[in-house]
């Protein structure tokens, strides 16, 4: 593996979650190269480490290695949507689909309820909106 700066020679991008939020256009170029991005909330170690892995395929902590781009579910990209899309992605990795349960997200507003339940939709899984407002939530089903 080789580290570049140039896209036109990258098998994938990997940039921080307001840089391509603010960058449209690395966005729009790395999906015409059909280059995927990987991003990443904050530059700590431990992010970048994640990552990586998961580009590499070498994601051995039970996570799937699919990559999802969270972006594509969120409306504009703000943090408290990518924030709610983690956690329904976690749950979806971590517990729906290799322990076979569902699991019950935290409440959320009908808007970020919707794109969880794309998310879930993407992942090819049955989900449910239960509650009352303000505490509406998403319970997910494994398949």
């Amino acid at each position: 593996m080789k580290f570049t700066k140039e896209l036109a020679s990258a098998d994938a991008v990997l940039a921080l979650r307001s840089h391509i939020r603010n960058h449209s256009k690395l966005k729009q170029v790395a999906k015409a190269r059909q280059v995927p991005v990987y991003t990443v909330k904050s530059n700590s170690i431990p992010q970048i480490t994640r990552s990586l892995r998961r580009l590499l395929d070498l994601d051995d902590e039970g996570e799937l290695s699919e990559g999802v781009d969270l972006e594509l579910f969120s409306r504009n990209g703000a943090d408290d949507e990518l924030e709610a899309l983690e956690e329904a992605r976690l749950a979806v990795e971590q517990i729906v689909i290799p322990k076979s349960q569902p699991v019950e997200l935290l409440p959320r507003s009908p808007k970020i309820r919707k794109m969880q339940h794309e998310l879930a939709e993407h992942y090819r899984l049955k989900s449910l909106s239960f509650g009352d407002e303000p505490n509406r939530r998403l319970r997910i089903y494994p398949a």
